[in-house]
């Protein structure tokens, strides 16, 4: 059977005028469930989101993640105070869960990490209970290198938080 086609993506630097695009993904309990978003309700909390990010961001991104012109994700690389290190972030859209989106937008935080920024390595985290993530960074190349137990709290309980790093490859063709 012949792989399906990837899809057609764009990434965009997040503005305020995304709010609306991006309110029905973080409102999502599910979506949000492995991650730090949390009381997104309205158009005003998406708003307000959008403006605490973008107050402080340094890093890769944020970026909006569109197919065929509609909102599907957020992803982005938080530069981290170690010499040129990043930790990258993203979350998507059940309509885009297991269609390959994450794997693309992933390599293209890599390739901005390691091509573009020069940076030394990416780290990640992500929740034992969310293993579509923690499968996703193996792929990518990314090891465990930790592991903080109960290190995320949510509303539904604790769970231990994987740290992964990936070290910068040693030829920037691989990427």
């Amino acid at each position: 059977m012949p792989e399906p086609a990837a899809p057609c993506l764009q990434l965009s630097a997040l503005t305020l005028a995304d709010a609306a695009a991006l309110l029905p993904i973080w409102s999502d309990r599910e979506v949000t469930r492995f991650t730090y978003v949390r009381g997104v309700r309205t158009l005003a909390d998406s708003e307000a989101r959008i403006q605490g990010i973008l107050a402080g961001f340094t890093g890769i991104g944020p970026w909006v993640v569109r197919e065929a012109g509609e909102v599907i994700g957020f992803a982005g690389a938080v530069r981290l105070p170690g010499p040129d290190e990043f930790e990258v972030f993203y979350h998507f859209a059940r309509s885009s869960w297991g269609r390959g989106i994450g794997k693309i937008v992933l390599q293209r935080l890599l390739q901005a990490a390691f091509v573009e920024h020069g940076a030394c390595c990416v780290h990640a985290g992500a929740v034992a209970a969310n293993p579509a993530s923690w499968h996703l960074l193996e792929q990518a190349g990314f090891r465990r290198s930790g592991v903080r137990e109960q290190g995320f709290r949510t509303r539904s309980g604790c769970f231990d938080l994987y740290h992964y790093t990936l070290l910068r490859p040693s030829e920037a063709g691989q990427l």
